[in-house]
């Protein structure tokens, strides 16, 4: 489903990833060492190998910043790495959401994306915890054929919830729940009902987690509406602190945006509009934060504060 204006962020990029110790039963965190990157905290303990745990992580951590191509690559690997870790096709399938803003999703997508279910029940999950997101990707996926897409996604949000209910300390769950949330929501809704309450679920958790990447970046997403726009500001600093120190960005893929009378665009950073002279405007998708969080012209020039929100 389109939200418009949309808002999103800088880019996905690369970031110390944290992890915790063990916390569910049959399931463990990663190792509490640094892996030299920078894409955020995550905490997802799974039944996968140490190794595979770590990669696992990483992944997720790519996913929450809609670096597709990459968590796409990271969860094959993982399933590469140890064959009985089921949630690893989880990921898969999830990854082949996109941008669920852009949503409804068609073609291709949908075939793969329910055979990385079917190859995720096949592989199998140790925990019930596991085989509950499984199942609840499933519901998107299933049928898909037949079943409308609207439909499919509430049978998504309402099984993430049910997986919030069942592990009520489980932010990975609430993260996805509150992602979903903002999904569904509806066009029509100026009460932003579902919006707020995917803010309200994010910002406890972010709260908890002030390093986590989709909780960061899901709260803009919550806020992206002019009525309610300023109240994402707080997230779109901390993510831009997330991913302060990149050294690289995914280019073909990277989120930019840009503040213009309280509200927040999004739109992708092309590596060559500035060679191009392509003026970044929402329309070429060349946008980047200027001074202030106005546009200030030069894609060339504003590239140089990528990597962190410039003063708002």
């Amino acid at each position: 489903m389109k939200h418009f204006p949309r808002l999103l962020l800088l880019t996905a990029v690369q970031a110390a990833l944290m992890v915790v110790p063990a916390w569910a039963d049959g399931e463990q965190s990663g190792d509490l060492k640094p892996v030299g990157e920078k894409l955020g905290a995550v905490r997802f303990p799974t039944s996968c190998t140490p190794e595979a745990q770590r990669q696992f992580e990483r992944a997720v951590a790519l996913l929450h910043s809609f670096w597709f191509s990459e968590s796409s690559k990271a969860f094959a690997t993982i399933a590469q790495t140890d064959p009985s870790c089921g949630i690893a096709h989880w990921g898969s399938a999830v990854t082949l959401f996109g941008n669920p803003f852009t949503w409804p999703l068609t073609g291709k997508a949908l075939t793969d994306g329910w055979a990385a279910v079917d190859r995720a029940k096949t592989a199998g999950a140790k925990t019930a915890r596991e085989q509950d997101y499984i199942a609840a990707v499933e519901a998107f996926y299933k049928d898909a054929d037949k079943i409308d897409h609207r439909t499919r996604a509430l049978a998504y949000e309402k099984a993430m919830e049910q997986v919030v209910q069942r592990y009520p300390d489980d932010t990975e769950a609430s993260i996805f729940y509150a992602l979903a949330l903002n999904t569904t929501a509806l066009a029509t809704d100026k009460t932003y009902a579902n919006q707020l309450k995917a803010a309200a679920i994010l910002e406890k958790v972010f709260k908890g987690q002030p390093n986590h990447p989709g909780a960061a970046h899901y709260l803009i997403h919550s806020y992206d509406y002019p009525p309610i726009a300023q109240k994402g500001l707080p997230a779109a600093r901390s993510y831009a602190e997330i991913a302060a120190e990149s050294r690289s960005m995914h280019r073909s893929q990277g989120q930019g945006t840009t503040l213009r009378k309280g509200v927040v665009l999004d739109g992708l950073i092309d590596g060559g509009c500035g060679q191009q002279g392509i003026e970044p405007t929402p329309a070429s998708g060349c946008i980047v934060f200027g001074q202030n969080g106005v546009n200030n012209g030069a894609f060339g020039k504003a590239l140089a504060g990528l990597g962190r929100i410039l003063p708002l």
